[in-house]
């Protein structure tokens, strides 16, 4: 199961990457004594995750959200999603990289991402995902969002205009700022914020 396997596979990046040891430092790459973590994995084949990082106080959760936002996270990020990504869908290989997210989503709409909680950094990814009947692009928005001293990430799906009218789920985007004002309520919620 995921959950079993995120230690071995976080290992397995830090390994390939020494430099990716730094999340672990921080809580951010399992196994950690820095942070408790709760997550969930939406099953419909949409990679949606929610993950919340509950720290001792805010300045270590601080900490780990300026580690996020350096260049060198979303590259150990996206090979550790590559590494567990298969758990979830064992029949297709992926292969993430950093992916500027845009600032329009059709040809007048403009997309703008609010800011959330007390700090947030947002991290486009476009995925290529290798499956039997050929490959395909996905793109997600990575939100990390600090509320005290909780960071919650979600990775709403991004759909490309061209590419919305698909009755699949996995095809399917979500409304992401609508997802990220979801998870940082929740976690507000949960923690009295």
């Amino acid at each position: 199961s995921p959950d079993t396997e995120l230690p071995r596979r976080a290992r397995a990046t830090i390994a390939a990457m020494p430099d990716c040891a730094l999340l672990n430092s921080v809580g951010i790459f399992p196994p950690s004594t820095k942070v408790a973590t709760a997550f969930q994995v939406v099953t419909d084949g949409s990679l949606l995750t929610q993950k919340v990082f509950v720290y001792a106080t805010a300045d270590d959760a601080s900490r780990a959200m300026d580690v996020i936002d350096d260049a060198l996270f979303a590259t150990c990020w996206f090979n550790l999603f590559d590494r567990v990504a298969p758990l979830v869908s064992p029949d297709k290989l992926m292969i993430s990289e950093a992916w500027s997210v845009p600032h329009v989503y059709g040809p007048l709409e403009p997309f703008e991402i609010a800011p959330h909680g007390d700090r947030q950094v947002i991290i486009g990814q476009h995925m290529t995902v290798s499956r039997v009947t050929g490959s395909v692009d996905r793109y997600f928005v990575n939100a990390f969002v600090q509320v005290g001293r909780t960071i919650t990430w979600i990775n709403p799906r991004f759909v490309v205009p061209n590419n919305t009218t698909t009755s699949d789920p996995a095809e399917r985007s979500v409304g992401i700022n609508e997802a990220i004002a979801a998870a940082t309520s929740a976690v507000q919620n949960a923690s009295g914020s």
